[in-house]
């Protein structure tokens, strides 16, 4: 597997401007991959040579951008596909399942459990609790991150930045599902109608995805201390966290950073993509 992605980079240096990351993936790029246009290859026509920037990657245009959003669901079918083909006949040692506790009855059993004492929840009880509390958390933030991007967010003729962050965000809240879902699976509590429900509103590639981790021989919780989350009240900053946010690979992930992409690169930058070491380089 390999790290990519999509950079912008200041034209000048010592302008103020600093270096962003628009989209990262952790991922195989196959020849089906409409991203493979953008790898450097033999034989490559001049014309398209020229797009390549030694030490920064290729440099992307805003009809590049269009043409990456436009193409999302096929990226992100690519992306599932070749995923699923690596750990095709393979088993997953373990799950690293991070855990950011904030619930102050579940901090207590969790500093019982590490003291030696006796806790009435076991580790993977604890991520569960967690994640069914970050569940309804999400919830209430998604309706308020879409509440104040209505208005910095605004229409375009080639696509619709709002809808591809409500998209997402229904998206994200799925995502959030499977990782309780492999929880009870792996307590014994999964219910079949409840799951079927679940499935339904997943791709082919989530549910292969789905099918890949259930397989993992263990699932290592590891506990982190927070105190109680706020809302985000920055939907700029909410799109740069998602920027970084390399395991996902869905086509809404994809539209929705491209949108934001072309709205707000402004002048005095240079897009690049590239494979991630490259640009650490």
């Amino acid at each position: 597997m390999q790290n990519y992605q999509i950079i912008a980079v200041p034209q000048f240096e010592n302008c103020g401007l600093q270096k962003e990351v628009l989209y990262k993936i952790n991922g195989e790029i196959s020849v089906d991959n409409p991203l493979a246009r953008f790898l450097p290859c033999k034989n490559m026509p001049r014309y398209e040579a020229r797009f390549f920037v030694s030490g920064k990657g290729r440099l992307l245009r805003s009809k590049d951008l269009l043409y990456i959003l436009r193409k999302a669901k096929g990226i992100s079918s690519a992306f599932y596909g070749a995923w699923s083909r690596h750990y095709f006949g393979k088993k997953i040692g373990y799950i690293e399942d991070k855990v950011l506790l904030s619930d102050e009855d579940l901090i207590s059993d969790y500093k019982c459990m590490r003291s030696g004492k006796i806790s009435l929840l076991s580790p993977a009880q604890i991520s569960l609790a967690q994640k069914e509390l970050d569940y309804r958390f999400f919830q209430e933030e998604a309706k308020h991150i879409l509440e104040i991007s209505q208005d910095m967010y605004y229409r375009c003729d080639d696509f619709d930045i709002n809808k591809g962050l409500k998209d997402y965000l229904t998206r994200m809240l799925r995502h959030k599902e499977a990782g309780m879902f492999l929880l009870k699976d792996r307590l014994g509590h999964l219910e079949y109608d409840s799951f079927k429900e679940y499935t339904s509103r997943c791709t082919a590639g989530e549910c292969n995805w789905f099918g890949v981790m259930r397989s993992a021989e263990s699932i290592r919780s590891t506990f982190s201390l927070c105190e109680k989350r706020k809302p985000i009240d920055n939907a700029y900053q909410f799109g740069a966290s998602i920027a970084a946010q390399k395991s996902d690979m869905s086509s809404e992930r994809i539209y929705y950073l491209m949108a934001r992409a072309i709205l707000y690169t402004g002048p005095g930058y240079d897009i690049y993509f590239c494979y991630a070491d490259e640009q650490a380089a």
